[in-house]
């Protein structure tokens, strides 16, 4: 990667600017800007069993097109308004797509790219201004990482721009590991804090990490977070007191263990060295962290055995403002769907006061896919009876926000009709009830 410096862990230096403040919702790429400080009102850790955490409030609406299938979907909100992007694939050609979300609204819908070589998964964040979105593109035979900038109005103020240069992969096909992708995004002081997999050691992929500028432009070069023969995944940032969470996973055969790490300071360094969280089975590998006060949790999906059956089930671990671990716990009654896909998640939060506000595939033994939304302590318990949504019939990758002005939170997720052939996007507005 050109202009990187490669630091191990045991060397990482300050990197250069401005202090973090509260951008983007937990769910990294998925919220931001002060539509974050306008959290909904919870009821931390009151348990009223058989009373509804969420109504309805609109929707369900589509939001792609219905002619290709959607893939690595995000989410932010701002001024009043949730932006979306997603990716949509045909046959040879994927595009990627942005719209805003007005109270239920479907405003224009915009496609950013043209190339046909967009590659999941996608970011979003709300810079207090404007929307700033990530994606991959591998129209050169590698993977490299692109940027745009789309205004609260609907305008593209800074089209398609490459953001990474990667070395080329000579004969190699777009998954070598000298690409560059799964970006994730924060609103960082003035500027913009971007971390991805970029190259590393012996075929691995690595966390690297800058700042953006408003013209989407590396502001320093990239420093790699982590170093060594593991390939690193799952990236996710999330606005903390201190600055921003950074959660990774490492890959290490059988077991995946996800890491979490703190930015932070003026100029923003590595306050707290990554520390190992938890380990997982689970077919895919991501993390989310949600605020809760002076506290946060972190979820993570993980697969436990039983008597020779195994469950998919959601974890949570509370991280007191000292940043301690606490003690992992499930998260009471969630069961998720096994095999989600690549890129796609079986589950999204967003925080709800003192609590979590968790949107999941609902996957019960011998019984159908359904979209769930529920509120839920750092503890895991259930704080009320989640709502389920109206989907079709295979849903397979879910996002939650919270829309502060309308006060409701926006659960989006893909799906599939009644005898289609492609997964499209969908959206719904929930009140909270509690």
């Amino acid at each position: 990667m050109t202009g990187v410096k490669r630091l191990a862990l045991s060397c990482l230096v300050l990197l250069a600017l401005g202090g973090c403040r509260g951008g983007g919702t937990p769910a990294a790429g998925s919220g931001g800007g002060d539509e974050t400080k306008q959290i909904h009102p919870g009821t931390a850790g009151v348990k009223e069993p058989g009373k509804a955490c969420f109504a309805m409030a609109w929707g369900p609406v589509l939001l792609s097109s219905g002619k290709q299938s959607v893939a690595g979907i995000s989410a932010a909100t701002g001024v009043g308004q949730v932006g979306v992007m997603w990716i949509e694939t045909e046959e040879s050609r994927s595009d990627a797509y942005f719209v805003r979300l007005t109270g239920g609204v479907q405003q224009e819908t915009i496609r950013i790219t043209t190339g046909g070589s967009a590659y999941p998964p996608s970011a979003l964040a709300w810079t207090g201004k404007e929307f700033a979105l990530a994606w991959g593109d591998d129209r050169l035979r590698r993977i490299e990482i692109f940027t745009a900038r789309v205004s609260p109005t609907g305008k593209v103020t800074a089209g398609a721009k490459r953001f990474t240069q990667t070395s080329g992969a000579g004969s190699g096909d777009v998954y070598a590991s000298d690409s560059s992708q799964e970006p994730a995004l924060a609103y960082y002081g003035d500027n913009l804090l971007m971390v991805w997999g970029g190259p590393g050691d012996e075929g691995s992929q690595q966390v690297y990490h800058t700042t953006v500028s408003k013209n989407g432009s590396p502001l320093y070069d990239p420093y790699e977070i982590t170093k060594g023969p593991f390939h690193h995944a799952g990236m996710n940032l999330a606005a903390t007191d201190e600055g921003a969470g950074l959660l990774f996973c490492v890959h290490k055969g059988d077991e995946n263990e996800i890491f979490r790490a703190v930015l932070g300071g003026t100029p923003p360094e590595i306050v707290s060295q990554p520390s190992r969280l938890a380990g997982t089975v689970y077919s895919t590998c991501w993390s989310t962290e949600v605020a809760a006060g002076e506290a946060s949790g972190v979820l993570w999906a993980d697969t436990i055995e039983s008597e020779g059956l195994t469950d998919d089930i959601l974890k949570i671990v509370r991280i007191g403002a000292d940043g301690t671990f606490g003690t992992e716990a499930l998260v009471e009654g969630v069961r998720l769907l096994k095999f989600p896909g690549k890129f796609r998640r079986p589950f999204g939060a967003a925080t709800c006061s003192g609590n979590a506000a968790i949107a999941w595939l609902h996957a019960p033994p011998g019984g159908e896919t359904e979209v769930k939304a529920g509120v839920f302590s750092l503890d895991g318990r259930k704080a009320c009876e989640p709502l389920t949504l109206e989907s079709r019939i295979g849903p397979t990758d879910v996002r939650i926000v919270y829309s502060g002005q309308e006060k409701v939170y926006v659960v989006l997720w893909v799906d599939r009709e009644m005898g289609g052939t492609t997964f499209s996007l969908y959206a719904a507005g929930v009140d909270l009830t509690m």
